[in-house]
């Protein structure tokens, strides 16, 4: 009888941790990279060429993203904002 209910008990464990997982959805790429992705596709690059233009595409909106968000870091510090005020200034000054 011990057997028996240890044996559906680690049933049930497994059954729940199977379906966990398959809850999860599958990591999609990051948004950042969309476009890039995108702008390849109707290219119609392929191989190594492809390969090439996502990394330097990559680093464009990296640069881009990083000089944005120094512009905003200084708008906020222009307007003597500290904390959580300053991070929400950021959050909606990189959202425009």
């Amino acid at each position: 009888m011990k057997k028996l209910l240890s044996v559906v008990a680690l049933s049930v464990c497994a059954l729940s941790a199977m379906a966990q997982t398959a809850a999860v959805p599958p990591a999609a790429p990051a948004s950042g990279v969309k476009p890039c992705l995108s702008e390849a596709k109707a290219k119609g690059l392929q191989g190594a060429e492809r390969k090439t233009f996502l990394q330097e595409c990559r680093a464009n909106r990296k640069a881009e993203h990083a000089k944005k968000r120094e512009a905003c870091v200084a708008e906020a510090g222009q307007q003597n904002l500290k904390g959580a005020e300053a991070k929400k200034a950021i959050r909606a000054c990189m959202q425009k």
